[in-house]
């Protein structure tokens, strides 16, 4: 005995098909695809490349209303440093931290060469503060949270290849042992 489906089944199952052919013939036409659309050109590297992070210093003073930031990147790879950047506003109030950021051109800087970051605070039309450690940057890789010390200061430090600050003046006095430098008293002993 052959088993007959009833013809209310039949119905919805055909109009399921006769509808997925529907959809599907479309897909079999031939279109012309439109002409491709041209190349884009790579992307070319940024024009201005951006150095960010704030000023802050250790003293217990409130800077003046007249105080002006000045942060400059300098390379400082030849004989004589040649600035690549200079930011240069007033401080407006506004107490460390100080944000700043400069503008670098892309074409003086090179990939993964580093460069020297100075930052000076005006106040009075005289330096007051001066960066304190030496600072480099990559202008191509910036760090994320960069935080620059000033110190109370007329001048920059000189700095020696390992960073530390290059002593000034003459060389420190050799004192013979046992002897004690001079314009120093002797310990005291307490009772």
């Amino acid at each position: 005995m052959q088993r007959r489906t009833p013809i209310s089944c039949r119905l919805p199952v055909a109009a399921l098909v006769g509808a997925l052919a529907v959809m599907l013939l479309p897909g079999c036409a031939t279109v012309e695809s439109p002409a491709p659309a041209p190349a884009a050109a790579p992307a070319a590297a940024p024009a201005t490349l951006k150095v960010t992070g704030s000023i802050i210093h250790r003293e217990r003073a409130a800077l003046p209303p007249d105080a002006e930031v000045v942060v400059r990147l300098l390379d400082a790879s030849g004989r004589e440093e040649v600035l690549l950047a200079e930011s240069r506003f007033p401080a407006g109030g506004r107490q460390v931290p100080i944000p700043f950021t400069l503008q670098v051109d892309a074409s003086k800087a090179t990939p993964g060469m580093s460069y020297l970051l100075r930052a000076q605070i005006l106040a009075g039309g005289a330096t007051r503060f001066v960066t304190g450690t030496r600072i480099t940057v990559q202008p191509h890789a910036p760090p994320a949270a960069l935080s620059v010390l000033v110190v109370p200061g007329e001048s920059e430090p000189s700095f020696t290849q390992g960073g530390a600050p290059a002593r000034a003046g003459p060389p420190p006095r050799q004192v013979p042992p046992g002897q004690r430098p001079p314009g120093r008293r002797p310990p005291t002993v307490a009772p």
